[in-house]
């Protein structure tokens, strides 16, 4: 039990408090834009308003019992007020606004408005079946005994305050770092006067008839400040959060679907509804292979992505698992983007592709062998010589035409699959040797090397030994493939002692496009920057007396392990 001469100074205690409510109210009508601050400077001002007028009731003189009654019946404008004011802010402060419509705020405010018009009408017998003035320690309190009807308020009373305190305490448990400390500033400020107010109620004061709740509501401020002043209770606002992100997913063009662990449909975003279900049906509480059979299998775990078809449109699906802070799967978020469009126009461009290199090598070879025949039957040397120069032509534009078969394959790979680079190195290595045995190969190559999409990473390398094959005029023409670990990526370099890469051929690289003054010859260099950056790699070029260095950084999928010497 509590000494009862902690209660001696109503005045200095309680006023303290009130004052203290009155200053958090003020700064909160002040950032009142933000959303559940409004409702919590009524709440603080209420809260000041009950202390304040408790505090006069206890320095009423006992003398005068009709001047204390009057002024326990003003008090219960701040104890009714309370209640909806915490809920509301609740409500507000974590995003959950569209509850509160008039009808529900009519319904939440009509028992306490009900109440005082009992308490000012005829609060004996109806809510205070008998009351006592009395005099404790120069306190002067009211012991009541209360009627059912009390009690009735004071359970609905009790209702609102939990349910707005189990709005804060859910957002708190699945909220991140920066609400949480907030949020349970707010809780405890609401809890501590409640548990005080029990108390009172069954009894538990050091005086009968005596109300903890006021003195408690110091630790209000205190917890209130807390979370206002430390942790930005009215920078960092809940419900910005939550009502950004529904308005986020309500404005996305793509559409989205949320299913709960069961694939039971939770909710779906307006595109979803407008372009997945006919007539903008409402298919809650369905289950997805009912509604969206083509997308319902579910992933073996974590975030997958693939396409499908549904009602003649293609589209890019992106599952998610949604968890809780306990990393359990509640649901899945599915993402539908509508690809139809870049996926006909792949067709197309890949049917041209093909039929293009077709025509064009069949026409070629054609041109080839007429060079051919005029070349071993002319008897002019110019003649033959220029017979001859149709037939290198042609052989790049062959060559050309089968880089832009390589460049498709790079674009087109799979980039899930990981494999040993190492080996496919060798098998490239000795290709190249067999075309260009003229040329000397060095290599350098670790026992294994695990990439991302190893086949796009050979035909990456095998372009660079082959340009530096072709283009090597050295007398001592030499080409150098090492491979290394560097911790994390693979670096793949090749040396050559030849004139070079003019800057003609490497300057549309880093541009990403041509221009009719700033050009390339081939494809072979683009395959190399292309293919590198579909892996997630890199590529760099140096060029000095001694000839060219090429680098190419590949990141490790598994592990690379370093070179056996």
């Amino acid at each position: 039990m509590l000494p009862g001469a902690l209660f001696a100074a109503p005045v200095t205690i309680l006023g303290g408090c009130a004052v203290a409510m009155v200053a958090l109210g003020a700064l909160a009508f002040r950032r009142r834009d933000a959303p559940g601050t409004a409702a919590f400077g009524a709440l603080t001002l209420a809260i000041a308003f009950y202390t304040a007028t408790y505090a006069v009731a206890l320095s009423t003189p006992v003398t005068a019992p009709t001047a204390r009654v009057f002024w326990e019946r003003v008090m219960w404008f701040g104890i009714a007020v309370i209640p909806v004011t915490w809920f509301v802010f609740a409500v507000e402060y974590t995003g959950h606004e569209r509850w509160l419509d008039r009808r529900l705020l009519a319904v939440v405010c009509i028992v306490p408005v009900a109440g005082l018009l009992v308490l000012w009408v005829d609060p004996v017998p109806t809510l205070w079946r008998s009351y006592d003035v009395v005099s404790r320690n120069g306190l002067t309190l009211v012991d009541q005994e209360y009627t059912p009807l009390f009690w009735t308020m004071y359970v609905y009373e009790l209702v609102l305050m939990l349910t707005g305190t189990g709005l804060l305490v859910r957002h708190g448990i699945v909220a991140d770092e920066v609400y949480r400390d907030q949020t349970a500033a707010f809780v405890v400020g609401a809890g501590v006067p409640a548990a005080a107010n029990l108390l009172s109620i069954f009894g538990y004061a050091p005086y009968q008839g005596l109300d903890l709740t006021p003195y408690a509501f110091a630790v209000t401020g205190l917890a209130f400040g807390v979370a206002i002043f430390r942790h930005e209770g009215f920078e960092w606002v809940p419900a910005s959060r939550r009502l950004g992100q529904q308005a986020m997913v309500e404005n996305m063009t793509e559409a989205v679907v949320l299913v709960d662990h069961d694939d039971r449909v939770v909710d779906v975003n307006p595109a979803a509804r407008e372009r997945l279900f006919s007539g903008g049906r409402d298919v809650t509480g369905e289950q997805l292979r009912d509604v969206l059979p083509a997308v319902a299998a579910r992933p073996d775990g974590g975030t997958t992505q693939h396409q499908t078809e549904v009602d003649d449109r293609v589209y890019e699906v992106k599952a998610s698992p949604v968890t809780d802070h306990r990393d359990r799967e509640l649901g899945r978020v599915l993402v539908l983007t509508d690809v139809t469009e870049r996926h006909r126009r792949d067709k197309r461009l890949s049917v041209l592709n093909r039929v293009l290199r077709h025509n064009v090598r069949n026409d070629v070879t054609i041109v080839d062998g007429y060079a051919q025949l005029i070349a071993d039957q002319a008897g002019d040397e110019d003649l033959s010589a220029v017979a001859n120069d149709i037939r290198d032509v042609a052989t790049d534009i062959v060559g050309i035409s089968r880089r832009a078969r390589e460049l498709q394959l790079v674009l087109d790979a799979d980039g899930e699959r990981v494999g040993d680079l190492a080996s496919r190195l060798t098998t490239t290595v000795s290709g190249v040797r067999s075309r260009y045995p003229a040329v000397a190969i060095d290599t350098d190559l670790p026992a294994r090397a695990v990439v991302p999409r190893p086949g796009v990473c050979e035909t990456v390398v095998e372009n660079l030994l082959v340009n530096a094959a072709e283009h090597n005029e050295g007398e001592d023409q030499r080409i150098s493939l090492t491979a290394e670990h560097d911790g994390e990526d693979l670096l793949v370099v090749v040396a050559d002692d030849g004139p070079g890469i003019p800057d003609s051929e490497r300057a549309p690289l880093s541009n990403e496009a041509e221009t009719p003054l700033d050009h390339g010859s081939g494809l072979g260099l683009w395959v190399v920057n292309w293919g590198t950056q579909s892996v997630g790699g890199d590529v760099t070029f140096d060029t000095d007396d001694d000839g060219t260095v090429v680098t190419v950084t590949v990141p490790c999928a598994d592990g690379c392990e370093a070179p056996e010497k």
